[in-house]
């Protein structure tokens, strides 16, 4: 027997995959669930997102930097994931499919 431990390889099934398309594309693209990504990118999204929780808990606006900050970290996520989605859709498509991706993987704003 041996004294190493070894992970299971996650096998993520085609109905936890956020599946969507790009218009004026046939292929269909897929993002892995959320909560299936790896804990180190979550962290790191997660630190983005804090300084807009806590202005939406105090009932304040966000600060415009905060914003970017949050936005680019959102984007370069989806690049990594999906390389080219970047070139294909505008700023407003990329909030859409991100809302659409997290509400997909069961996560509320500010998670």
């Amino acid at each position: 027997m041996s004294d190493v431990f070894e992970l299971s390889k996650v096998d993520i099934s085609q109905t936890e995959k956020f599946r969507f398309r790009v218009p004026g594309e046939k292929k269909t693209r897929e993002l892995p669930n959320m909560n299936r990504l790896p804990i180190g990118v979550r962290l790191g999204l997660a630190e983005a997102a804090k300084p807009l929780a806590k202005a939406q808990k105090r009932g304040k606006d966000p600060r415009p930097e905060d914003v970017a900050a949050a936005a680019e970290a959102q984007v370069k996520l989806l690049e990594r994931l999906s390389p080219g989605i970047l070139d294909l859709i505008d700023e407003t498509q990329a909030g859409e499919l991100m809302k659409a991706w997290a509400e997909h993987s069961g996560i509320s704003a500010g998670e």
